[in-house]
């Protein structure tokens, strides 16, 4: 899987098992709240962030409510609205840069594995899903110098490391997920230049 889809999952993953996704009316529509730490950035297909000024995003905002027009449910405050059969979330400038025809944004996917997770027994659903994400952290980390390890989350149980990652989230917001692989990356490229391109 690219990273930058591998990227979104993960992030889904993490706003599932943070409880960010609700149900709507509607059984293909979800609401998944908006994290206090978001701002007008999105990453790219090649990892770098983008920032967005605020006479940028205004810009932004008739394409997107003439996007959510076609949805059947009306939007809420504070939320993302995401449809999980065609893969739209006209809120997300992931969904707005990328579209949906090569992955979904991370907002899909939390809904998608929502949705799985009330068809399936939710306990066992939501572990395996946490050591899902928990093995991408640690998979990130093993690249890294021993000093540049986190350790709780290299060495540390599953429950362990999901605090820390819960944890670093609470501090980074949405960018915890870009710091990791940014480190790994550059980490990477400085003992191997001709990887930079």
């Amino acid at each position: 899987m690219a990273s930058d889809m591998n990227r979104r999952l993960n992030q889904g993953r993490l706003y599932f098992l943070l409880h960010y996704v609700e149900n709507s009316d509607h059984s293909d529509y979800y609401f998944i709240k908006k994290n206090r730490n978001s701002s007008a950035e999105y990453q790219i297909l090649n990892e770098e962030l983008t920032s967005m000024d605020e006479d940028s995003f205004e810009r932004l905002q008739p394409m997107m409510k003439k996007l959510s027009a076609t949805f059947e449910i009306e939007p809420r405050e504070g939320y993302y609205m995401t449809n999980i059969a065609t893969g739209e979330c006209p809120f997300c400038l992931d969904y707005i840069w990328n579209g949906p025809f090569r992955d979904v944004c991370k907002h899909c996917h939390a809904a998608r594995i929502f949705s799985e997770a009330q068809r399936s027994d939710d306990t066992k659903y939501y572990e395996a899903t946490k050591a899902k994400l928990v093995t991408y952290f640690k998979n990130k980390e093993r690249v890294l110098p021993t000093e540049q390890k986190n350790t709780t989350i290299y060495s540390g149980s599953v429950e362990d490391a999901f605090n820390c990652i819960v944890d670093l989230h609470a501090r980074h917001g949405n960018h915890l997920i870009s710091v990791v692989y940014i480190e790994c990356f550059d980490l990477i490229t400085s003992q191997f230049p001709f990887f930079r391109g």
